[in-house]
């Protein structure tokens, strides 16, 4: 009788258990932020920079079949020269040698502060201005 008793027990956990995440989980409705669009916009996205870093630190043929990013792979430069690309940067100001060897980025100059500080930047301005 125990044995029958713990059985239904375990039913009723499973049963509930199984149910439950499920009635957890939130409508499946989009939002309307990511439903903004406007068809006559001029902004078009390059992403090029964005296919050559996965290119460069995604694994395709894992074992598991899931596609991995070695973040620990990922060079400090990369992580500043795609950070500087995609919020659309007009340079990087360093003192880092190796980035300073770069010259310039998908249009980014990488100058040290005293070259951006001389040189005219977006806008016209340049020097004290």
């Amino acid at each position: 009788m125990a044995g029958i008793g713990l059985s239904i027990l375990l039913s009723i956990l499973v049963f509930a258990l199984g149910i439950a995440p499920a009635a957890a989980a939130p409508k499946a409705e989009a939002w309307s932020f990511w439903a903004a669009n406007d068809p006559t916009g001029k902004v078009r996205v390059d992403h090029a920079p964005w296919g050559r870093f996965l290119s460069k630190y995604v694994v395709t043929d894992h074992p598991s079949g899931i596609n991995r990013l070695r973040y620990a792979a990922v060079k400090p430069e990369d992580r500043i020269l795609e950070c500087a690309v995609e919020g659309n940067a007009e340079a990087i100001v360093t003192g880092d040698k190796a980035m300073l060897a770069i010259g310039e980025y998908e249009g980014i100059r990488l100058v040290t502060l005293a070259d951006y500080l001389k040189k005219p930047r977006r806008g016209g301005k340049g020097g004290e201005g």
